[in-house]
């Protein structure tokens, strides 16, 4: 059987797939740091009180976000700790064809469906390598 090989990445495509990355990191730090919602605070508390985190430490929203969030912050998970995280609930937006009304359809979203997220504490992370 044959094998393939993926063509390398040009310098341009390098740039724009870190340019793309480097958004959806900052589109995380944004829902974890202006969102409105506690429903995961309990499990927040318990779960980094469960890794011996004291509970005055452990401040949601600000000290405990998830692994896209701590990279836009420019910090992420040490490798010892990257298996020690707390599962919280969260939902994500489904996208399809929406339609017009007219006739036509659209991109866009057509609802949210449920899923997790692993956060980790600060005490959890590093500063990254430049």
């Amino acid at each position: 059987m044959p094998t393939t090989t993926k063509k390398p990445l040009t310098e341009a495509e390098r740039k724009a797939r870190a340019e793309r990355a480097a958004a959806r990191w900052a589109a995380a730090l944004n829902r974890a740091e202006n969102g409105n919602s506690i429903a995961n605070y309990a499990l927040i508390f318990d779960g980094f009180m469960a890794m011996d985190i004291p509970e005055d430490q452990i401040r949601p929203r600000e000290n405990v976000f998830t692994w896209g969030a701590w990279k836009a912050k420019g910090r992420q998970p040490r490798r010892d700790e990257r298996k020690k995280f707390v599962t919280v609930n969260t939902w994500r937006p489904v996208f399809g064809q929406i339609d017009q009304g007219d006739g036509s359809t659209r991109k866009g979203k057509t609802g949210m469906v449920p899923t997790t997220a692993r956060v980790y504490h600060e005490s959890q992370t590093e500063p990254m390598a430049a």
